[in-house]
């Protein structure tokens, strides 16, 4: 099966059972926030999600609470690309073209070296830390670049050994699911 297939299949069963996994959200982030990357981290980057992916805006405003920083991409879709910008507000946000939240330009622009921890999306995953996204490419590209720690919550439905990994697929060191806290071998994060 090809990723497009993958993809097209666990977005279906992803929006199915969404309304259901209020539980196993609270739960990543009750998992996700006793991690020492969590604690350790100033400044965290992550996508404003939107369903049927498990939602951001809880971790956006528990951050602020714990005095940490946020940055939020903004996609370039003529390059393909994305800048992070830091939000100290969810006014800050906007409606993109993609129907994503995203920061105005305004905002202060994060290199990717500040960024201490990326909260990295998508829709199905292998236990080795690789995932199939949304089909842009952005955070592929974006992660080639990027140096410090890439974590990804996951429902344990998302979790599937039949993909193989492409070359220039960016592996997460860390895969937060309702049930466990999954670190990935490093020799296999490229």
């Amino acid at each position: 099966m090809d990723k497009a297939m993958y993809r097209k299949q666990m977005l279906e069963r992803m929006q199915e059972n969404y309304k259901r996994a209020d539980g196993a959200f609270k739960r990543i982030y009750d998992h996700l926030q006793n991690t020492e990357v969590w604690k350790h981290a100033q400044m965290i980057g992550m996508t404003m999600a939107k369903e049927p992916e498990i939602p951001t805006r809880f971790l956006l405003e528990m951050a602020w609470l714990q005095n940490k920083q946020v940055c939020i991409p903004r996609c370039n879709a003529t390059e393909r690309s994305m800048v992070f910008y830091q939000i100290e507000r969810s006014s800050m946000l906007e409606l993109s073209c993609y129907g994503l939240l995203e920061p105005n330009i305004k905002c202060p622009v994060v290199s990717p070296d500040q960024i201490d921890l990326m909260i990295v999306p998508g829709v199905v995953f292998n236990r080795q830390g690789h995932r199939i996204g949304f089909g842009g490419g952005y955070y592929d590209r974006y992660l080639s670049f990027y140096p410090n720690k890439k974590v990804a919550l996951v429902l344990s439905e998302q979790l599937c050994e039949d993909f193989v990994a492409e070359k220039h697929d960016i592996a997460v060191q860390m895969m937060i699911t309702e049930t466990a806290v999954i670190e990935v071998e490093t020799r296999t994060n490229r």
